[in-house]
């Protein structure tokens, strides 16, 4: 009847725009001991379990990265007490190694924190001059650059500023420039492109297949042949950066090409 598929397609509208990070009311089934009435009753059944589920995964990764902290501080702490009494080159090189991962394990623990509970600290805007920023910004990474031996350019085609968070904002660029510093190429270039309303990244060594340029920015995705030198590349870095913008309402991009690079873009839509 017409007023049965009209249910159906309200159940399935329903369905379709459901958040299980943003659960809401289920399904109301006014239609006891009707043929529609399961059906109704299954639909909410399973939008419950999977919610608990999501849930259930969340505090779990919660817990295991609180619990990772602590013992973490111990090695970062033991690093510097040796640091300070150890004069050999290579045992201060192999420290320095060991707090390098450390950091780096550090820095997914908080972006899992990250995606599964963010702060809603963007509320709070604040004008920032993206040029001054982004020049600043690569200063933290003079170290690492210097491992590697690669170089940042920063190519200021325009001067914009936004009104956005820097919370946040610290989170976006983070994220893109260690994702392009991490899976580069030793002694090459990353480019940041200043071209209001766009900043863009470059880098000369990261390939992306096509096939992997929609699923990128899904949480904890994994390719086996996304970059042709990298089989376990991990998508954890993209899928923050893309969390970002949609909490602003930037348009993230991307292009790739084979020996050439990728280009990623965020549009501030200015």
């Amino acid at each position: 009847s017409t007023s049965l598929l009209k249910l159906v397609s309200e159940l399935s509208k329903f369905i379709s725009n459901y958040d299980i990070s943003k659960p809401k009311k289920l399904f109301k089934n006014e239609y006891w001991k009707s043929e529609i009435w399961d059906y109704i009753n299954s639909t909410n059944t399973f939008l419950t379990n999977v919610v608990n589920n999501f849930e259930s995964q969340k505090y779990f990764i919660q817990d295991v990265s609180h619990e990772l902290k602590t013992p973490l501080m111990q090695i970062d702490s033991t690093i510097e007490l040796l640091e300070e009494k150890v004069d050999d080159e290579k045992v201060l090189k192999k420290l320095k190694n060991i707090k390098t991962i450390t950091s780096n394990i550090n820095n997914i623990i908080s972006s899992l924190s990250f995606l599964l509970r963010w702060e809603e600290k963007w509320v709070n805007f604040e004008e920032i001059d993206l040029n001054i920023y982004l020049n600043n910004f690569i200063l933290d990474y003079k170290d690492l650059l210097k491992q590697k031996n690669l170089e940042i350019k920063i190519e200021e085609n325009s001067n914009f500023k936004i009104k956005s968070n820097k919370y946040y904002l610290d989170r976006l660029f983070w994220n893109l420039l260690s994702n392009a510093i991490y899976y580069n190429n030793w002694s090459s270039l990353i480019i940041i492109s200043i071209s209001k309303p766009i900043v863009s990244i470059k880098d000369f060594w990261i390939w992306i297949s096509k096939d992997d340029l929609e699923k990128i920015t899904n949480r904890f995705y994994r390719s086996n042949d996304s970059n042709i030198y990298n089989s376990s590349w991990n998508w954890l870095w993209l899928s923050i950066v893309k969390k970002v913008c949609d909490i602003f309402n930037y348009d993230l991009s991307l292009k790739s090409e084979l020996w050439e690079g990728s280009e990623f873009s965020i549009n501030f839509k200015i």
